[in-house]
């Protein structure tokens, strides 16, 4: 360990703390029952009357510079469920020279016999960007560009929290890296690879996500927020299915409990292959009591062109096309049952 205090600034009653490394740290975290762990080690303290905190106040603390060096792993162990991991930090730096707002850098793996599962025997994960933290409001903390990754996914974060007594995410913005179906193939769990091991796409889905208002942690559970899923252009193949375009964005409104309110809108879905060329648009409200779907459907149909699995369907010849440019009303109650169906347009056959 090293680093220095600045002695001009701890008369003036502020402790500006300089330059801290903390070399070759080394953690190993043992826990045999709920009672019993090698951290767990002081005895217990006796009842002590709560200090007026009204009337306490905290010692200004500034860091310039903080950086753990050749980190050891941290380890812990659980020998009741035999839960076993070690964290790797390759990276770990925090520059506050310009604070309040800081710049944070931590990158490094986990490594577990869990992460077998997936197929993995480690995973890399990395925090860094911009923290915004006044000492004279502690309790609140702000991310800026900041990003949070583990293995495939990575997220940039904007955001404001409030961790008071009552914690509350005022103002956050999420938006994921997009996530290749490829990746997400090769970590799928054995039991089920047989599942997707004949599905072949370049498809990547994005996510963004916005608090339309703030969320409090311990009062509300679904939020106000958009949310938008994109699925740019991308190929499909499965058996007999073999789509060349395809592309699809879905966006959706929540409106905190009340489910009823929240909308979901389909701006497109668009397919092309396998003797289809569609289109799709629609919008679903009042989810809960009368769902409503309302959009549009257009496009064509080459019937000799359908994979084969459907041509099995018919006992005949299928040849020829079908042309559809349509409006549609679709209202179905709780069972789902459809009350009424209306469509507008023209269907050519």
């Amino acid at each position: 360990f090293r680093g220095g205090i600045n002695i001009h600034k701890l008369l003036a009653g502020k402790l500006s703390l300089y330059d801290i490394q903390l070399h070759q740290p080394m953690v190993n975290l043992v826990v045999v029952d709920s009672i019993n762990s090698n951290f767990n080690i002081l005895p217990p303290s006796e009842p002590e009357i709560e200090p007026d905190t009204a009337t306490t106040q905290l010692p200004i603390i500034e860091i310039d510079h903080f950086a753990i060096i050749d980190a050891k792993p941290i380890k812990f162990f659980s020998l009741a469920d035999s839960i076993d991991v070690a964290l790797q930090l390759n990276t770990t730096y925090l520059d506050g020279t310009n604070n309040p707002q800081y710049t944070l850098d931590i990158n490094g793996n986990i490594a577990t016999p869990l992460l077998g599962l997936i197929n993995l025997k480690d995973m890399p994960f990395i925090l860094n960007g911009g923290i915004k933290w006044n000492q004279a409001s502690p309790a609140i903390v702000e991310l800026n560009a900041f990003n949070a990754g583990v293995d495939i996914f990575n997220a940039h974060i904007d955001g404001r929290f409030d961790l008071g007594d009552e914690m509350t995410i005022n103002e956050l913005n999420v938006a994921l890296d997009p996530i290749k179906y490829s990746d997400i193939k090769t970590r799928v769990p054995q039991e089920y690879a047989s599942l997707c091991k004949d599905i072949y796409s370049d498809a990547a889905i994005t996510f963004e996500t916005q608090l339309t208002k703030p969320y409090n942690l311990s009062t509300d559970t679904i939020p106000w927020a958009e949310i938008k899923i994109d699925v740019p252009q991308c190929k499909f193949k499965y058996g007999d299915l073999n789509v060349d375009k395809f592309k699809a964005k879905v966006n959706a409104s929540l409106k905190g409990e009340n489910l009823n309110n929240a909308i979901v809108d389909i701006a497109y879905v668009s397919l092309n292959g396998m003797g289809i060329n569609c289109n799709l648009s629609t919008t679903a409200s009042s989810l809960i009591s009368d769902p409503l779907a309302k959009g549009k459907f257009s496009g064509m149909v080459s019937l000799e062109k359908l994979p084969p699995f459907i041509k099995k369907m018919v006992d005949g010849k299928l040849s020829g096309k079908v042309n559809a440019n349509t409006e549609f009303l679709i209202i179905v109650n709780e069972m789902l049952f459809v009350k009424k169906f209306k469509i507008f347009g023209k269907i050519i056959i």
